[in-house]
């Protein structure tokens, strides 16, 4: 079986599988023409180490056990104290949950200054939360992916489920780099302006664009009426550049 139909069957991105491979926990054969070849037990043992990982086993340990330097019960034991510190890490919304099922509060009767007040004095004894700074990375991915895929051509989400997230940030900085010598060497720019001008570009298409993603859902009309700014916006600005090089061309021929 071809690594692709492998990512299909099994719901799992190449950089995974590569990573396995990388470690030592997974051997394919390759064929004649160097492209490996997944076999039925090769499936079976990606299938296992999967399971594994899905059980909070670390791929250390996997790796342990498949080398029969671990057993798989002290395996199994270890992850469920892990599993469980992770349940005790939320213990504070656990319980602060429970509070407000047993007093059966509703949103009318919810009063946030108490619960407000309780959760910041269990934080200060060492209870944890719900994390909500994922939130605002929830909100920014769709705007980042929307930017990253029309404005700087490349899709980065597509990249990372493909490659993996090392491979992307090489690319990152691949094209970063390519840019400031591309700076250096025709404007005679200073390294870091080039390099960075694309994160720079990222942000202020990040600052224009921020309103598509906050308005979308509570006002469609003035995102509509924004979005058809932008667009008009944008088509003159790639019209002046045709128009800047066009004149540029015809000056150039006539001047010769």
């Amino acid at each position: 079986m071809k690594i692709q139909e492998l990512e299909n069957e099994l719901n799992i991105s190449r950089a995974n599988i590569r990573f396995y491979e990388k470690e030592g926990l997974l051997n394919p054969k390759r064929k004649e023409n160097g492209y490996r070849d997944y076999s039925d037990s090769d499936i079976a043992v990606l299938k296992k180490i999967i399971v594994y990982r899905k059980l909070g086993i670390s791929v250390t340990d996997i790796k342990k056990i498949f080398n029969n330097e671990l057993e798989l019960q002290e395996a199994v034991s270890q992850s469920i104290k892990n599993l469980q510190k992770e349940i005790e890490r939320l213990n504070g919304s656990i319980e602060l949950c429970k509070e407000i099922q047993k007093e059966n509060t509703d949103n009318k009767s919810f009063d946030e200054e108490h619960y407000w007040e309780e959760i910041n004095n269990d934080e200060a004894k060492g209870n944890k939360f719900v994390d909500i700074f994922k939130d605002y990375m929830e909100f920014e991915k769709p705007m980042l992916h929307y930017i990253s895929k029309h404005f700087l051509l490349i899709d980065y989400e597509k990249v990372k489920k493909k490659h993996g997230i090392w491979w992307l940030v090489f690319l990152v900085l691949a094209v970063s780099t390519v840019r400031g010598i591309a700076g250096m060497v025709l404007r005679n720019e200073n390294f870091w302006y080039g390099f960075l001008y694309p994160f720079i570009l990222f942000a202020i298409v990040s600052i224009i664009i921020l309103p598509l993603f906050i308005f979308k859902d509570k006002h469609p009309k003035i995102v509509e009426i924004y979005s058809l700014i932008l667009i008009a916006l944008f088509a003159l600005v790639f019209i002046g550049i045709a128009l800047l090089i066009i004149y540029g061309i015809i000056n150039t021929v006539f001047n010769l």
